[in-house]
């Protein structure tokens, strides 16, 4: 053990690999053992590889058929795909982003606006017909029974809902809309104008939310993993299919 140890503790002599002679230094460095096994194996790969396609083309069916021949084609020895037209998954989901970011814009615009009109008609949701009911004595008085004069207005506010002034108030000009009998038909068709409004942009905010919810499922769909629909779009209350991941 101890010759051995000793043996370990004298230093040894490194042995250098030979250098390229001088006067072949134009062909740059010598190769090394472990250059040419990789350059050997390099070449032995390729010539196996060769030798598998040499196998394939003399095995080869004439008759072969794969439906990706109807995409793709050799073109001076090149295999390439041919433009079919259609997007990639990747593209298709990103244009289902911008669709949805948009229509999702577009909702909360309609949905803002009506909310202005709202405010303004001093309104919660869209307009409905109210009932007032008027207790009478006999049958006589509800044939015989004006509007006007009962609530003391001119036939033509009878009808309203709001904003219906006395007769002694439109007479002093206290009115809200107008001192004429016109600027109360104006109002009424500027209120009737912006009730219609309110409800046409209520609508629209809810077809353009349903079609976000499409979207959005459109792009799941796209995602990995199996599906399974398990309600469909006529049943479910929103409009728009359901699907189990």
């Amino acid at each position: 053990q101890g010759a051995s140890t000793m043996r370990n503790a004298i230093k040894r002599i490194t042995h250098k690999e030979r250098a390229q002679p001088a006067h072949r230094k134009k062909l740059g460095l010598l190769e090394k053992h472990k250059d040419y096994v990789e350059r050997a194996k390099h070449y032995h790969k390729k010539k196996d590889y060769m030798n598998v396609l040499k196998k394939k083309a003399a095995e080869r069916n004439p008759d072969e058929f794969y439906f990706k021949m109807n995409s793709s084609e050799v073109s001076k020895g090149v295999h390439r795909d041919l433009d079919s037209g259609s997007l990639d998954t990747e593209t298709v989901k990103l244009l289902k982003t911008q669709d949805l970011g948009y229509l999702v814009h577009k909702a909360s615009i309609d949905l803002k606006k009506a909310e202005k009109l709202q405010n303004n008609l001093h309104l919660i949701g869209d307009r409905k017909p109210r009932e007032h009911k008027l207790f009478v004595e006999d049958k006589s008085e509800v044939d015989e029974f004006n509007v006007a004069s009962r609530f003391d207005t001119v036939p033509e506010l009878a009808d309203r809902t709001y904003n219906r002034p006395r007769v002694k108030d439109i007479e002093r000009g206290v009115i809200i809309g107008g001192k004429t009998t016109k600027d109360v038909k104006k109002a009424q068709k500027l209120t009737a104008k912006s009730y219609d409004e309110l409800n046409k942009r209520i609508k629209r905010a809810e077809r353009l939310k349903k079609a976000a919810k499409c979207v959005q499922l459109q792009k799941n769909l796209m995602g990995k993993g199996s599906k399974r629909k398990i309600v469909d779009g006529n049943d479910s209350k929103s409009g728009v299919p359901v699907f189990k991941w």
